[in-house]
């Protein structure tokens, strides 16, 4: 039989009278706390037994203290005459419990108490969500500007458009947290100049919800890119997780030690800084290795040249050269990457020569890009977009089979940059070599990529 356990308390820090019914009531099942941790609470078993407890804010505490400083002994001396003990502690957040039937109460002072709590949100609570909600602000206004200038990308980009999701929920949960808060301090201060403690709000069904959002939406942007770089994610979720748990060891073992306090947040704050930098320069030499070596390459084939190793790409291409002419040059890579979201698709297609060698003008090569629009209503934007990007004239749809095609034109009159918009999908095709355009070729690939 297990003797300790650990549980995640789904809690606000000021929640107390929650905290203290939740903590009877493991007591009574046989456990007690035993500690507090960076995520999980430990709890160890002991005689089921009704106890009262006890949860105080204690602002000039700090989880860098190697000891508790006098004013805190003290304290602790007052709370033991009174027959409470000290069950765990985390910086200013101190749990108490009394095994008398009707103990005197810790705080009596709804004023005082209520200020406990404010400093205590001033130190910690209040700094870090406004802080997360600050990066997350940060990364919506990227996100926007990205869209204002490339729709297209964050459309069809799963990982990115899930992330944003995933994102926009975690700033919800902040953002009622840190509105729940203040509105529940202004009502308590003005609750405590009469003499009455006002209750704090538990967390409701619509935390849970945003939870859940964010936790679909992580796993909906790991899923949507190739295996390879959910790995390099992965070494970077890893390795920040690593960090946190080494960082937490580390100040725990100078509280030991009986480090002072800003010897300890220096020296923890210092080795985080320097992990952090070894957890990038990991995820971007695994990056590139990785693509250098086909790591997750599901057997693809490799070359070498120069010294540096290239993945030998041979994909499908649903257009080749072959099918528009005979190139004479039989050692191109064939490469077709995708990205997708559940609105579109994105399909970025090269048939070129290999990556390393010495680039010859006079071998063709085709490249294009296919996006296929899976909401109607998109399709306008994405076609606006795509049209932006060159200074596209109008062109004879016919022979490519197309309702609107576009052609950006060379100084010399010729082109070979074209858009084709076909019913739910938009082409962008290049022909880098001497394009002849003659009708069969047209709609070869209006055939190909157009239906």
């Amino acid at each position: 039989m297990k003797d300790t356990k650990l549980r995640y308390e789904w809690l606000s820090f000021y929640n107390r009278s929650e905290l203290e019914r939740r903590l009877a009531q493991m007591a009574e099942k046989g456990w007690l706390l035993d500690g507090i941790g960076q995520v999980f609470w430990s709890y160890r078993r002991i005689e089921p037994k009704k106890l009262t407890f006890s949860v105080c804010y204690f602002p000039e505490a700090s989880s860098f203290d190697p000891e508790p400083s006098e004013e805190q002994r003290t304290f602790y001396d007052f709370c033991a005459h009174a027959g409470w003990k000290l069950t765990a502690a985390r910086g200013q957040l101190q749990v108490f419990y009394n095994e008398g039937p009707d103990p005197v109460p810790i705080e009596t002072d709804p004023v005082a108490e209520v200020d406990s709590i404010h400093q205590m949100a001033k130190k910690s609570f209040l700094p870090h969500n406004l802080g997360v909600m600050a990066v997350l602000l940060l990364y919506g206004w990227l996100l926007t500007s990205l869209w204002n200038t490339d729709p297209v990308r964050v459309l069809t980009d799963g990982s990115l458009l899930w992330a944003g999701i995933a994102l926009l929920g975690l700033f919800v949960m902040c953002a009622l947290d840190v509105g729940r808060y203040c509105l529940w301090h202004a009502r308590a201060k003005k609750a405590a100049e009469w003499g009455e403690l006002l209750p704090s709000p538990g967390r409701f069904q619509l935390d849970r919800i945003f939870y859940l959002w964010m936790v679909v939406s992580l796993a909906a942007s790991l899923l949507s890119v190739p295996r390879f770089t959910a790995a390099v994610i992965g070494v970077r979720v890893l390795g920040g997780c690593g960090i946190v748990a080494l960082i937490v060891s580390a100040r725990q073992w100078l509280k030991r030690e009986k480090e002072p306090a800003g010897k300890n947040r220096a020296i923890t704050l210092g080795l985080g800084f320097i992990l952090s930098l070894l957890v990038v320069t990991a995820a971007v030499w695994l990056e590139r290795e990785g693509t250098n070596r086909n790591w997750f390459g599901d057997g693809c084939a490799t070359y070498e040249q120069d010294g540096r190793t290239y993945v030998d790409h041979q994909d499908g291409l649903p257009l080749t050269l072959e099918d528009l002419m005979s190139p004479g040059y039989d050692r191109y890579i064939r490469e077709l990457r995708v990205n997708e979201s559940p609105l579109a698709a994105k399909y970025v297609i090269r048939q070129g020569q290999r990556y390393g060698e010495e680039y010859d003008g006079s071998i063709p090569e085709l490249s294009y890009r296919i996006v296929q629009v899976k909401v109607p209503a998109l399709y306008g934007l994405c076609r606006e977009s795509l049209l932006r990007r060159w200074d596209y004239v109008p062109a004879d749809p016919a022979p490519w089979g197309a309702a609107e095609a576009y052609c950006w034109p060379f100084p010399n009159g010729a082109g070979n940059v074209f858009l084709l918009c076909y019913e739910s999908r938009i082409v962008e095709i290049t022909f880098d070599f001497e394009w002849d355009g003659t009708p069969t070729q047209m709609a070869k690939v209006g055939e190909k990529l157009g239906g």
